[in-house]
């Protein structure tokens, strides 16, 4: 699912490909022809032709980016004999230019060099029958396009509104995609330029489905002209072309840091300035928690200095405040950004340059962002400051679920304000089931500031959701299991913390269903991917990135110990600069065995970062290639591994070598469309993919799993067959950590945005929606009692069907118990 998610992104990389190749013409015959000026019959003509063309591979006259796109496409494997693609590797025509075969992407194959060369062999007789017969003809191919989607009422007056500021308050379920993809093809198809176009997503799901569809829409060359990206994506291009514009400590090459990175930033901070006095020990505070503090901070405006003056007036949190100093000052040091960064130091960069906010509002005219009420204050501010008279932005306040980290739904009211907006619904829901929607809107309609109310209008259908109790947490997922054996199409299975999952599927193993878990341990959190990744952060300009050489310094074993770190952590701090210098400083303070191979490390990065600098250019081709060969970053990254010990070590020194080297192998093919002089995009790309991109659809795959588990939150922009919630009771939905500590409106928010979070829930179901509580459940150890949400009861009577599911029996009969109930269908009444 890893490369599914990342080729979302690389997808956005190579969208002018398509419209590239579609144009070329196949002109090898063309020039063997020219080029005879003999008397000779034709017949001798076309057989010197394609005679040139198969003794002399012809070398594509297509973009160095086509050739890894191939590859891409095929996942690197060999279109021949399926090995792995080397670097060296040919992109061969399926159908040979001398019968007439396109340039176009649709014709163009990767093989390696055997499998080319043995191909080439045997085309040639086919090739010389075939010209023989008949003069090849050369015709200029048309782009096939897409009829336009066909529109609602609601949705043409959106599509077809003026260029004045629009907001659309679009339900779920109701085509808002659709209208922002035609939207932009109006704006196109009317005269505007498509460069000056940009379009704002809240994920990279999100914004690759936007230029997919665009590329179905519109001319290619006109896609791949637009800016179609996340406000961060958008944001850190703007900082990578114009940060010294921004006169701050932060210079050009800086490193950007993932989440991974800040909180282990958080805990060097606390360990750095413990809370000393404040009457808290260092080990009671948690580096996750208090970056996710600052992290809310800095997305409502402040910086490390505004509220340290805040916490002397005594409103802000004094630990928080000291962490967030030097957590600030150790990014400066070491020339990084944060997430968070990347839209605050945009901002202040297009607020302070009036050249730089000139130059972006200059060349976007038009502007659209999607998923409005989930944009913080932030994304506001640089939102106003690019925009001008064109802004089309959509949203549905009683869909805002992210509050917990910034994002602010008042935003649309400010947008109205600030920008005099004109206002659109989108009524007409196409995925959900009418009974459905009213159970779901009578929920959301408690919320008490609820604004732009819509009616929705779905699909007809009579079967209301379930409401199941049952006695604990086993037989919810007893139950859980027993309804997705018998349903038909996908199943998803909600809950609000992923904890709830375990037991759910423990069900399914047992039943034998097949099923997809989304947010459990990340591809890029395990450890193999997190160190070679370190090693790559160490050959940029990153002198002072302390983290990643901590992290590999003594992977594989150098003789390295705390000891030494601790001591080239005090040296760097004394001189000013970062440990790997420390390290390669011929008066290392650390012992003669670890000096040395610490000497041997450094090196080893110095040859690497020579490698890149003469790889990050086009190699002339060899004789017989089909394009010039460039190193690509998989090829550089294997070799990064190799000569710095860590392949050896991983694959023959390490517990599960092989599983660990698969993954290793699996970044490589991801870092494959990349050239090795691009290792600051690639890095960008990854950290980059967000958590929602982790729940991308599964389409591709052969045989998709029928059951996801996943939070309320991942499946937001999804949509299933059959959907179950989890866990309706209070202290899960809404989440006791939620309300914990608040009062007055404070609670009333917080419990509105767990009510909108359950609505969001529901509107994932087409057909079927079962909402399950447990009469005690598992918690710390202890079984409770369990009161039923309150927002069950917000649900008519005549818009649910009640299910209480007996006590089973003893444990010694439960297995005979469950298995009769499942005959009986008794477990599944009203489902």
């Amino acid at each position: 699912m890893i490369r599914t998610v990342v080729a979302a992104m690389l997808a956005l990389r190579a969208g002018a490909l398509v419209a590239r190749a579609a144009s070329r013409r196949p002109r090898a015959v063309l020039r063997a022809a020219k080029k005879s000026t003999s008397a000779e019959p034709l017949t001798t003509n076309f057989e010197a032709a394609a005679a040139s063309v198969v003794a002399k591979p012809q070398r594509l006259p297509l973009p160095a980016k086509t050739r890894k796109t191939v590859a891409f496409n095929q996942q690197y494997l060999c279109a021949g004999c399926g090995c792995l693609l080397p670097p060296e590797h040919e992109i061969d025509h399926i159908v040979p230019v001398a019968l007439n075969g396109s340039d176009a992407l649709s014709n163009l194959q990767a093989l390696c060099k055997p499998c080319h060369q043995q191909k080439t062999r045997d085309q040639r007789h086919t090739i010389l029958d075939a010209v023989k017969k008949e003069p090849p003809v050369v015709e200029e191919k048309e782009v096939k396009r897409v009829p336009p989607l066909k529109l609602n009422d609601q949705q043409r007056a959106a599509v077809e509104a003026s260029t004045e500021p629009i907001r659309v308050v679009a339900g779920p379920g109701t085509g808002k995609t659709r209208v922002l993809t035609r939207r932009v093809a109006h704006l196109v198809e009317s005269g505007a330029r498509a460069s000056s176009v940009l379009a704002l997503t809240f994920t990279n799901r999100a914004a690759n489905e936007l230029r997919e569809r665009l590329e179905e829409e519109i001319n290619p060359q006109d896609a791949s002209s637009i800016s179609v990206g996340t406000f961060h994506r958008v944001c850190l291009t703007m900082l990578r072309d114009d940060v010294e514009a921004l006169e701050s400590p932060i210079k050009r090459g800086f490193a950007v840091y993932d989440q991974a990175a800040m909180i282990k930033l958080c805990g060097r901070c606390i360990a750095e300035k413990p809370p000393v006095g404040l009457g808290w020990d260092k080990s009671e505070i948690k580096p996750a928690r208090v970056q996710s503090a600052i992290s809310s901070l800095k997305n409502a405006g402040f910086d490390a200095s505004s509220y340290a003056d805040l916490t002397k007036e005594g409103y802000g949190d004094r630990i928080v405040s000291r962490v967030f100093d030097l957590y600030e000052k150790t990014l400066q040091q070491r020339n990084a950004v944060d997430f968070d960064d990347m839209l605050s130091l945009t901002a202040r960069l297009l607020e302070h340059s009036p050249a730089t906010r000139a130059k972006y509002a200059g060349r976007w005219k038009h502007v659209l962002v999607d998923e409005f009420q989930d944009t913080n204050g932030v994304q506001y501010d640089v939102l106003k400051l690019l925009a001008s008279d064109s802004v089309f932005v959509v949203g549905d306040s009683d869909q805002a679920i992210y509050g917990w980290r910034g994002a602010d739904y008042e935003n649309q009211q400010r947008y109205d304000d600030d920008f005099g907006a004109r206002l659109l619904k989108l009524e007409r829901n196409y995925r959900s089931a009418q009974p459905i929607l009213s159970a779901a809107s009578a929920v959301v309609e408690s919320t008490t500031r609820r604004r732009d109310a819509l009616s929705l209008e779905g699909r007809e259908g009579s079967l209301v959701p379930s409401i199941v109790e049952l006695e604990d947490q086993d037989d919810e997922a007893r139950w859980i299991a027993d309804v997705c054996v018998r349903a038909e199409g996908d199943v998803a299975v909600l809950y609000r913390t992923n904890a709830q999952s375990r037991a759910v599927e423990r069900e399914l193993l047992k039943a034998g269903v097949s099923y997809q878990l989304l947010h459990a341990k990340g591809f890029f959190e395990r450890k193999e991917i997190r160190d070679v990744l370190a090693y790559l952060r160490l050959l940029l300009a990153y002198p002072k990135d302390d983290d990643a050489f901590e992290r590999v310094a003594n992977v594989p074993p150098r003789a390295v110990g705390p000891r030494s770190l601790e001591r080239l952590r005090v040296q760097a701090l004394e001189g000013g600069e970062g440990m790997l210098h420390a390290a390669a400083n011929a008066k290392s303070p650390v012992p003669a065995r670890a000096a040395s191979n610490l000497k041997v490390f450094t090196d080893a990065l110095d040859e690497l970062r020579e490698l890149q600098q003469a790889t990050s250019t086009p190699i002339p081709a060899e004789e017989g290639h089909a394009g010039p060969l460039v190193g690509s970053m998989a090829w550089f990254l294997l070799e990064v591994l190799a000569r710095t010990g860590y392949e050896h070590y991983l694959r023959h020194e390490s517990v599960d070598g092989a599983d660990r080297w698969r993954n290793v192998r699996e970044l490589a093919n991801l870092a494959a469309p990349y050239a090795a002089g691009e290792l600051v995009e690639f890095l960008d790309t990854l950290a980059l993919v967000q958590d929602q991109d982790m729940a991308a659809d599964d389409t591709e795959e052969k045989t998709p799993p029928k059951v996801r588990l996943m939070t309320v939150h991942a499946s937001k922009g999804l949509e299933f067959q059959t959907v179950i919630i989890a866990g309706c009771e209070e202290g899960l939905l809404p989440h006791y950590y939620a309300t914990a500590d608040k009062d007055g409106e404070e609670l009333a928010q917080a419990v509105d945005e767990e009510r909108r979070l359950l609505y969001v829930a529901m509107t994932r179901a087409k057909e079927s929606l079962a909402l399950t509580r447990a009469r005690t459940r598992l918690t710390w150890g202890v079984s409770r009692q369990m009161e039923a949400s309150r927002f069950l009861d917000e649900i008519p009577a005549d818009l649910r069907r009640d299910v209480r599911v007996a006590a089973p029996p003893s444990s010694s009969r439960r297995r005979r118990w469950s298995s009769s109930r499942r005959r009986s269908d008794g477990m599944l009444a009203g489902f």
